[in-house]
């Protein structure tokens, strides 16, 4: 990974802890989540007005991955919001986030890119993805099967998928039109990563709007939806926050060989998102739990140089 791509994942990470942060001082439920998205939408919107010419150029395949990764990231928050329910974020957060690892790598080398990824970041995300799995647990003597057989852990999986399917699909639109034929003749990497943005925070609210309201049919729920002021203020902000993040991932991808890389150096923000939980939700937490996070940081940097 080039040192570009490496600052620009440690910015986001730290935003991406935020925010889930955030996420665990309001309610758990899928409207706040509409809300900050549609919020994040709002706030990108500008970029519409300001590339519109650029919506002529954008290719049928492209308008395609935007769909699918906006269902992907419908998919991710939903499930992620079902973790919170069901578990700690110190617990939930790292399971979400090291799962995606695996799905990426596998699909990397299905889709014949395997090459792009050298053993010592096999190795580094193999770690990561180890002490994901530990970072739940307070002792050695807790590993049990039955330990993550549970809904956090089910949800936390799904919410995985999500980030592995978003990630895989952004990746390839951008390949798309970044090329000169598209918009790479015209716009920079950071210009086409942020007019990208905003098609898929379109698709995304879209999406999870259909399910906040297929859920309420389904459910028959005519219970009305309340919010105040300073769970709304931090809704907004958490939409800002996740827009950011993910601004910055996608510009990110322009100066990474392989998206398996910038997966898994985002990982950084495990550590991050476990000391919040620890130190600033007084969740609990054990020796076994900060020594876990040192061999992530000791995977990320063996994928970082690797």
């Amino acid at each position: 990974m080039s040192p570009l791509a490496i600052s620009l994942i440690l910015i986001s990470a730290f935003f991406h802890a935020l925010w889930n942060f955030l996420g665990k001082r309001v309610p758990m439920k899928g409207e706040v989540f509409l809300i900050a998205l549609i919020a994040g939408m709002v706030l990108l919107a500008p970029v519409g007005l300001v590339y519109a010419s650029a919506f002529a150029r954008v290719p049928a395949v492209v308008w395609q991955l935007v769909i699918a990764a906006g269902a992907f990231q419908a998919l991710y928050f939903t499930c992620l919001l079902s973790a919170y329910s069901h578990g700690d974020l110190s617990l939930a957060y790292p399971v979400a986030r090291s799962s995606p690892l695996i799905v990426v790598t596998v699909m990397s080398v299905i889709l014949g890119r395997g090459h792009e990824i050298s053993i010592q970041a096999v190795v580094g995300i193999v770690i990561i993805v180890a002490a994901g799995f530990v970072l739940p647990m307070e002792r050695f003597g807790q590993f049990r099967l039955k330990n993550y057989l549970n809904k956090m852990s089910a949800f936390a999986l799904g919410a995985a998928c999500g980030t592995a399917g978003y990630s895989i699909l952004d990746d390839a639109a951008l390949r798309v039109l970044r090329a000169p034929a598209v918009l790479g003749g015209t716009l920079s990497v950071s210009e086409i990563s942020l007019f990208y943005l905003f098609l898929e925070s379109v698709s995304t609210v879209v999406w999870l709007a259909l399910w906040v309201g297929g859920r309420r049919i389904v459910t028959r729920s005519t219970r009305e939806f309340s919010i105040s002021s300073r769970e709304l203020s931090i809704a907004v902000l958490m939409g800002a926050l996740i827009y950011a993040t993910y601004g910055i991932v996608l510009i990110s991808m322009a100066y990474a060989i392989n998206v398996s890389y910038i997966v898994a150096f985002r990982q950084v923000s495990l550590p991050i998102g476990v000391l919040m939980g620890l130190l600033l939700l007084k969740e609990r937490g054990g020796m076994l739990r900060f020594s876990a996070t040192l061999v992530l940081v000791a995977g990320l940097v063996l994928v970082a140089t690797g």
